[in-house]
């Protein structure tokens, strides 16, 4: 992941010089100080995830950012196969959201995540129901 103080968009040529818009909101750079904290944490463990991580990735997944969205992909790929808690709706609808996605990137790591919970994870039962 990127830095995260760089949310500025850049000034186009010609046009006045004014206050620069935010690219992420509020929301979303919160979502992605969550994660880059636990990724950081010394205790960092891929198969439990909190809820306000669970949260996060569901912002990011959300986004109409698609560097948000890939971040949210590849987290979601990198965690699917040593992922141990239950597969839920809290998993499943931000993973099957980024399958929407029209970056080829996005949609790869999403199905990843996706068929390695299928075959990994517990709770696979719920993932044949959708």
């Amino acid at each position: 992941m990127g830095n995260v103080s760089c949310l500025r968009k850049p000034a186009v040529q010609g046009e006045e010089s004014k206050a620069s818009e935010p690219l992420l909101h509020q929301e979303e750079k919160e979502a992605v100080d969550n994660l880059l904290k636990y990724y950081d944490a010394d205790n960092f463990q891929l198969a439990n995830l909190s809820r306000d991580q669970l949260k996060a990735l569901t912002v990011l997944s959300y986004s109409d950012n698609e560097e948000l969205q890939r971040t949210a992909a590849f987290f979601f790929s990198e965690i699917s196969e040593q992922y141990t808690q239950e597969v839920s709706e809290i998993i499943l609808e931000p993973l099957i959201h980024l399958l929407l996605s029209s970056d080829s990137e996005v949609l790869r790591a999403a199905s990843l995540a996706l068929s390695s919970l299928a075959l990994y994870g517990p709770g696979v039962l719920l993932l044949y129901s959708c």
